[in-house]
């Protein structure tokens, strides 16, 4: 939707279409990225979950905190993950991508 300024309708053909022959590469991909993410949240929370013990407002910042560490890997894999779909794909280069982000940055 960012990079190619659609519409979530639109985006979401997009995300099909370039998916498509490679659904167990994304699929795969996604769930480790879970699986880290999970493995990464918890080892964190361990320590700290003693502070939840302390009611309801520790518990909500241990998972801020948690989450705080933990979301930007995710997007992260995320982005990764469609442009490898697009350089598979779409033989996308660095130009090609250059363009589109400019593209998008001046349609808004």
């Amino acid at each position: 939707m960012v990079v190619e300024g659609r519409r979530w309708p639109q985006a979401l053909t997009r995300s099909w279409s370039l998916a498509r022959g490679l659904w167990w590469h994304g699929f795969g991909t996604l769930l480790l990225a879970f699986l880290a993410v999970s493995f990464v949240g918890t080892m964190i929370r361990l320590p700290l979950g003693l502070l939840a013990s302390y009611g309801w407002l520790a518990e909500a910042l241990v998972r801020a905190a948690v989450t705080t560490l933990t979301l930007p890997y995710f997007l992260s894999v995320l982005v990764l993950l469609y442009l490898d779909l697009r350089a598979r794909k779409e033989h996308l280069d660095l130009d090609t991508l250059k363009t589109d982000l400019q593209a998008a940055a001046t349609s808004r």
